[in-house]
């Protein structure tokens, strides 16, 4: 009888459970000491599948046996000795698969094998980061077939409980350790003697690597697990920009080296927007310098030193001069006057209105100018809206590709001016953008701009009812053509007219049937994700890469790209923004009016608050991360209680007078953010 078989799982839960009962855990440490050998195949064949047991298996292991066996570890990992005895032997078993690395007779025991002990909580505290930087060499110096095996059993998984299992003990030693990608290496917290390598750090993101990939199912239908399980918070600021910096030289020479930015599932979207807005303050700052040092050697060429050096703001900033009557029009030929200087600081002026913009300005250009495109009702409209209006697209009967392309640079310019716009894409478009993610690197006339794989769940994203009646059309058992009546072709309701569009030649004469369901499922799919409004996404893609064309771009997900342009969205929480509020010129979080302040606007409507976020911010969203990344002040102004607030923008700052009630407070604030369009309002 085969080890597997002989232990019996059931008693072993019953010995644990009789353990926490008396608080005794000597017989389970017994039992660990009995059964848990050192040897790898015995281990694998703790967890091997018994015949004819209905238990969910993925290749040859059990895996409720793993999660019973992780659950009792890690219940039991301080009250008794059952950890150290099952590392030590992972240990010793390590060193024996080491040995048998040549020959290929166990190649998929040793998957298994992995598979089994990553699953186990045995590398929680720094103590076993040694044996655990073993055990990820040896994951990523085993022979393919293994590493396939490997990656096989980990596609099989289809509960978000085992990648919480597996990833955040990996997660955790690269987010310790990661310090020593800046050093030959770092003395590890368990041992004088016991050093973690930068080779430690790659092996263990390497391993994080593949069980990202191979979990992207998994994660995709449970978005934040990402950030909880592979976010390492310690790769920001300075380590992070040191890592890019390299990353981006060395891309431009060919040099192979480990860097975080090869892993940018490890790097949170805060920290790849604050890296995005480092990088494009960097290229500013640099524009202006390269200006200043052109006019200074013009002037040393004609002997005339400093005299006669002057300065034209023109090349410095993107200057854009707009009626508010011809916004589109005047944004557009501000845009196409300047679309080889858009990277320079932007700065926007009203005509007829005074004000100098330090970014107050910029936030309401964009802000207006955004509403007059994405408009359903506008002239300038350039897109279409599902049924309930939440998301929009690009109008593939729009002919004017010039506003398409000022579309794009409305976005690339947000991102590159660390702007958020109030604005609902859906995620695909994102993907689009991203594809590829650097303009300046693919062939404008050959290359394809724009074109993902076309799948359900991006359908599902923005037009749930049609992916669930695709989905009902794949499974369908009845007769398709009896109870479906489709034909090959598309109807896209532009904006009140309905236009029918033809999936293959003479679609409208092909009926969908059981035998060409899935050709007609693949077309739409194509049609609505790549085809359709396909001009208009090219001049919308031109637009945005001309303005932001930055590197960083190839570090973001499509859903980081959309949360850094489109920020958070969800309902205001007033307790967050009032914990992350500072305060100047006598004001305190104990001040009667900063209390009376806070509880008026808790007590807002909805649209009232999303209102007041306009007002303050320009925008009625904050960034990804929340109000601690946004800074936001209350100044008191020794005002006539009369007097309504003052909100400045460009420094998201409220100019709060002393205020005699709540009652006053309220309606003052009220009237100040329903009348706030306009510098001279401010």
């Amino acid at each position: 009888m085969e080890l597997g078989d002989s232990v019996d799982f059931t008693f072993l839960r019953r010995l644990f459970k009789q353990c926490v009962k008396k608080d005794d855990y000597k017989g389970l440490e017994k039992w660990f000491k009995d059964n848990f050998v050192d040897d790898f195949t015995q281990i694998n064949q703790l967890f091997s599948v018994k015949k004819e047991a209905d238990n969910p298996e993925i290749g040859d292991i059990d895996v409720s046996r793993v999660y019973m066996m992780s659950e009792i570890l890690h219940r039991s990992k301080d009250r008794s000795a059952t950890h150290q005895i099952v590392l030590d032997r992972i240990n010793s078993a390590i060193l024996k698969v080491s040995i048998s690395q040549n020959g290929n007779t166990f190649d998929g025991a040793k998957a298994s094998f992995y598979f089994v002990v990553l699953h186990l909580p045995l590398f929680i505290q720094p103590s076993s980061f040694p044996v655990l930087a073993k055990f990820l060499e040896l994951i990523t110096r085993s022979p393919r077939l293994v590493q396939s095996n490997f990656r096989a059993m980990l596609q099989k998984v289809k509960v978000p409980d085992s990648v919480r299992m597996i990833a955040p003990q990996i997660r955790n030693f690269v987010n310790l350790n990661v310090k020593a990608t800046s050093s030959s290496d770092v003395p590890c917290s368990s041992s004088g003697n016991a050093k973690i390598s930068i080779a430690d750090v790659e092996n263990a993101s390497q391993v994080l690597q593949t069980i990202f990939t191979c979990s992207s199912k998994i994660l995709n239908e449970n978005p934040d697990l990402c950030q909880t399980l592979f976010v390492c918070t310690q790769i920001e600021g300075e380590l992070l920009m040191s890592h890019f910096s390299s990353w981006a030289a060395r891309n431009r020479a060919s040099q192979q080296s480990f860097n975080l930015c090869d892993y940018t599932f490890l790097i949170s979207a805060v920290e790849k927007r604050k890296l995005m807005a480092l990088v494009s303050e960097q290229e500013m700052v640099n524009i202006a310098k390269g200006y200043f040092t052109d006019k200074v050697k013009a002037c040393r060429g004609k002997g005339a030193g400093q005299q006669g050096f002057e300065v034209s703001l023109k090349d410095i900033f993107l200057e854009v001069k707009v009626r508010r009557s011809h916004l589109v029009e005047d944004s557009l030929k501000a845009i196409k006057e300047n679309r080889d200087h858009l990277r320079r600081k932007l700065r926007v002026a009203f005509e007829g209105e005074q004000g100098i913009d330090l970014g107050g300005l910029a936030k309401e250009w964009f802000m207006l100018l955004i509403r007059d495109l994405t408009d359903l009702e506008s002239k300038d409209s350039v897109v279409v809206s599902d049924e309930d209006k939440v998301y929009c697209w690009l109008n593939g009967a729009n002919k004017n590709l010039e506003a398409c392309y000022l579309f794009g640079c409305l976005l690339g310019l947000a991102i590159h001016n660390s702007v958020i716009l109030a604005i609902n894409m859906p995620l695909f478009y994102f993907k689009k953008l991203l594809s590829p993610a650097v303009y300046r690197e693919c062939n404008p006339e050959t290359s394809v701009i724009g074109s993902i794989d076309a799948s359900l769940d991006d359908l599902l994203d923005f037009q749930p009812q049609v992916a669930k009646s695709l989905k009902s059309l794949l499974e369908h058992d009845g007769d398709v053509e009896h109870d479906f009546c489709l034909n090959f072709t598309a109807n896209v309701n532009e904006n009140g007219k309905v236009s029918t569009y033809s999936l293959k030649s003479n679609g409208a004469d092909i009926s969908v049937t059981n035998q060409n369901r899935k050709d007609y499922v693949s077309r739409y799919l194509e049609f609505t994700l790549n085809r359709y409004a396909e001009k208009q996404f090219r001049s919308f893609y031109k637009g945005f890469h001309h303005a932001c064309d930055s590197p960083v771009l190839r570090l973001l997900t499509p859903s980081d790209l959309q949360r850094i342009i489109c920020g958070q969205s969800s309902k205001l929480d007033c307790r967050e923004m009032r914990r992350n509020c500072k305060y100047e010129g006598g004001f305190s979080d104990a001040d009667k009016t900063i209390d009376m302040f806070w509880n008026v606007l808790e007590g807002l409507k909805d649209e009232e608050q999303k209102m007041f976020l306009v007002f303050l911010t320009g925008c009625n969203r904050v960034p990804i991360g929340g109000f601690k990344h946004l800074k936001f002040v209350i100044k008191r102004v020794s005002m006539d209680p009369n007097c309504l607030p003052v909100a400045h923008t460009c420094f998201n700052e409220l100019q709060l007078p002393p205020y005699p009630d709540p009652e006053t407070l309220k309606v003052k604030l009220l009237m100040a953010i329903e009348n706030c369009q306009g510098y001279g309002l401010e």
